[in-house]
């Protein structure tokens, strides 16, 4: 049984939807003393990050260059968050399991979310309501509504927010870009991109799970599910970030950075497609009942939809086939 603190996707949309009508909104969190101590430095001196998750592209992030120091740490499974201890030597860095706590910490100025795709939306809306910052990964939410829900609680509580997309950052895309909008290959009528997979549904057999895990707090606002390392592994066979509705699948995964380049490149930034058209009608999202790797699972579902885009540009209408 779910315990009464679980809250369903729909619930959750349809309360913070209520909470950010009203205006009784939340309180804000008061920074941590602006005074300097040897042990401690003040606010002026440096930004306290707590992460929300500190699996594998948590740690990733931990590798780039930061303005601010990690204070804090949050991951329901064991070990992970005190991991994260030993990249920080700020003296009263905290581990949590529950990131309500993590949120209440005034040590922390802003947090990095890098859990799974399914609780990012809860995660970023409460962490404004907490009076932090946020750095999100990608992909932000798995609807649109979700993404409403944040740009509205964002602009709420007047918090400030970037969400992760490195390709944008990268020196070589940069230039190919701008080549391609300063007409170095000339008018641009057709692209062709990458077809991105759609999630798949798993009804893998129950296992054994890790001890201290909280595999009902993993799930979180998904449904419950039993245990399963290749659900639970980001990618393994196949992993959550292939398996709805944990994910959108490579669609919102390398999708979201593909479909930006698109974007970038032709200088839409500011728009985008004015028409949306699939092959073959309705996706129908197949179920697997066993291991199965990415490759396999290529072969195994022989369903395909070819996606097409039409945008408006200024030197005119540009089709984008996946």
């Amino acid at each position: 049984m779910r315990s009464s603190q679980s809250l369903s996707r729909r619930r959750f949309l349809k309360r913070s939807g209520a909470v950010l009508g009203s205006a009784a909104a939340l309180p804000y969190f008061v920074p941590r003393d602006v005074l300097a101590s040897e042990a401690q430095a003040g606010a002026n001196d440096r930004i306290g990050v707590g992460y929300l998750g500190c699996g594998r592209r948590a740690q990733q992030l931990m590798k780039l260059p930061r303005e601010g120091v990690i204070v804090a740490a949050c991951d329901v499974a064991p070990g992970r968050a005190q991991h994260v201890a030993k990249r920080t030597k700020f003296k009263g860095f905290k581990t949590y399991a529950d990131y309500h706590k993590l949120l209440e910490d005034k040590n922390v100025d802003a947090v990095v979310i890098a859990s799974p795709d399914h609780w990012r939306a809860i995660q970023c809306i409460h962490a404004c309501q907490a009076g932090k910052d946020i750095y999100a990964e990608k992909p932000l939410t798995l609807t649109i509504h979700e993404g409403r829900q944040i740009a509205k609680a964002v602009k709420h509580y007047e918090r400030v927010m970037q969400v992760g997309s490195q390709q944008r950052s990268m020196a070589a895309n940069q230039r190919a870009c701008k080549l391609i909008r300063d007409g170095a290959i000339g008018r641009v009528h057709t692209v062709i991109g990458c077809a991105y997979p759609s999630p798949w549904r798993m009804k893998l057999p129950e296992q054994t799970m890790p001890e201290g895990l909280d595999w009902e707090k993993w799930c979180g606002p998904a449904p419950l599910i039993p245990f399963n390392k290749d659900i639970f592994t980001p990618r393994a066979n196949p992993g959550w970030i292939s398996v709805w509705p944990f994910s959108g699948g490579e669609m919102t995964g390398w999708g979201a950075h593909g479909l930006d380049q698109i974007q970038c490149a032709l200088g839409m930034d500011e728009s985008g497609p004015i028409e949306v058209s699939s092959t073959d009608g309705p996706y129908r999202m197949p179920t697997y009942d066993k291991p199965v790797s990415h490759k396999a699972m290529d072969k195994l579902f022989k369903e395909k939809h070819l996606v097409s885009f039409r945008y408006a540009t200024p030197n005119g209408d540009v089709t984008v086939k996946l």
